[in-house]
């Protein structure tokens, strides 16, 4: 299913560079950057030889980064909420109690468990390190959800929405994020490609 999805972006994004005039789709973007996690490369590499045969001397540097995994969840990994709960009510209810009264800092509990403000903190600083490197260009990222929850909120277009009204991406979507000029209302493009 996740290769189908991976085939299934690389078709979009095949169309939105190809209904732009040849040359300018060679030029759309530079770079894909990746979560080095494997299913994330493999989805990148699926998605960056559909492009390089939709758009004719079209070679985008495909480069993978920790920086851009998902969430490290702790003792939570590999369960689902209420798998975790049920196996470990008291732990939950504490980092719950924690959660609810500081969102950000609040870690997942165990070896590696990360808080919103660590991941925020390592993919800004990704953010900030592409558009140095590629200042002025435009790069693909291929992300796991909650890094795209956090990139939103970086660039400000989810920033203190309601959860009904925050966009969610699922395994597969694309999300154009484009920068604005001073002065432009933020604005975002999503569209649910399933």
């Amino acid at each position: 299913m996740g290769q189908d999805q991976a085939r299934r972006a690389g078709l979009v994004l095949s169309q939105l560079l190809t209904n732009e005039d040849s040359r300018n789709a060679r030029n759309s973007f530079v770079a894909i950057q990746s979560s080095d996690l494997k299913r994330t490369q493999e989805t990148s590499e699926i998605i960056c030889t559909q492009l390089k045969s939709a758009v004719q001397d079209f070679h985008p540097h495909l480069e993978f980064d920790s920086r851009l995994r998902e969430f490290h969840c702790g003792l939570f990994e590999n369960f689902t909420y209420e798998e975790f709960v049920a196996k470990n009510p008291d732990i939950a209810s504490n980092y719950m109690t924690k959660f609810d009264q500081d969102t950000y800092a609040t870690r997942y509990p165990g070896d590696g468990g990360e808080s919103r403000l660590d991941v925020m903190n390592r993919v800004g600083q990704a953010l900030q390190d592409a558009h140095s490197k590629f200042s002025g260009q435009n790069v693909l990222w291929v992300v796991h959800g909650g890094v795209i929850d956090v990139l939103l909120e970086l660039t400000h277009i989810q920033t203190n929405k309601p959860k009904s009204d925050r966009i969610s991406a699922g395994n597969g979507d694309v999300l154009v994020i484009k920068p604005i000029e001073r002065g432009e209302q933020i604005s975002s493009g999503y569209r649910d490609w399933k």
